[in-house]
């Protein structure tokens, strides 16, 4: 979604630069929830809630599997079925793209940064659904005030 002009300095510009440079050098170069390096490419799997885990991430066959926290997966009833699934191809590998989250002032990857925000964007789909919903339709509000005052006029519901 294109960022608009009123905006855009808000998202461009020396004060930001400087800003998301101090962030990078915070937290070197790496996501600061998960530690996934910057711009390397890596080995994902998400959507392991049966394991206890969120997403498991290792940036290549040789090193260990780390968790949506960045610490390593010992546990044997995690890493069989990480195995398994990488064998079956489950696995999918991503270039890792950080940026700057304004909301938390942090560097974190595209899945941290889903996470970090994800109940202020439930919050707001849930405000454009009801908008969407009740646009064409009176408000409950309005029409309690439109029973009142017809009732004011002398009229039975």
């Amino acid at each position: 979604m294109p960022i608009p002009k009123a905006l855009r300095h808000l998202y461009f510009g020396k004060e930001v630069r400087a800003w998301r440079e101090t962030l990078i050098q915070r937290s070197g170069d790496k996501c600061e929830l998960c530690g996934k390096p910057n711009g390397a490419r890596i080995q994902t799997i998400t959507g392991l809630k049966a394991l206890g885990l969120r997403m498991a991430w290792r940036l290549d066959p040789r090193r260990p599997w780390r968790d949506q926290n960045g610490k390593v997966i010992r546990r044997l009833t995690q890493l069989r079925p990480l195995q398994l699934l990488q064998r079956v191809g489950e696995a999918r590998e991503i270039v890792v793209v950080c940026t700057a989250v304004h909301k938390d002032q942090m560097f974190l990857c595209q899945w941290c940064s889903l996470r970090s925000t994800a109940s202020t964007r439930q919050f707001h789909a849930k405000e454009t659904r009801l908008k969407a919903k009740d646009g064409d339709k009176p408000l409950l509000a309005d029409a309690m005030e439109w029973g009142k005052q017809f009732e004011a006029l002398g009229h039975d519901l």
